[in-house]
């Protein structure tokens, strides 16, 4: 996030169910990280499926929930 001066950013990994959480940033730095910024970090999880239409799908719909939720600037 610091690197592309992103406001908002999300890890997203395979799961056993999907849910998606977010929380505030803070900084590397020890003398950053005692203080939350405006940024925004989400971690999506995306339930495994053997079906690979079905997986990409799962993909595609909670990368667009999350981005219509936390709007991009």
């Amino acid at each position: 996030m610091e690197y592309y001066k992103a406001k908002k950013g999300a890890l997203v990994y395979p799961g056993t169910e999907n849910r998606n959480q977010s929380r505030k940033y803070s900084g590397y730095s020890s003398h950053e990280a005692k203080h939350l910024s405006n940024e925004e970090c989400s971690l999506i999880s995306i339930g495994v499926e053997n079906d690979v239409k079905v997986r990409q799908k799962l993909i595609y719909d909670n990368i667009s929930n999350w981005s219509q939720l936390h709007k991009i600037a």
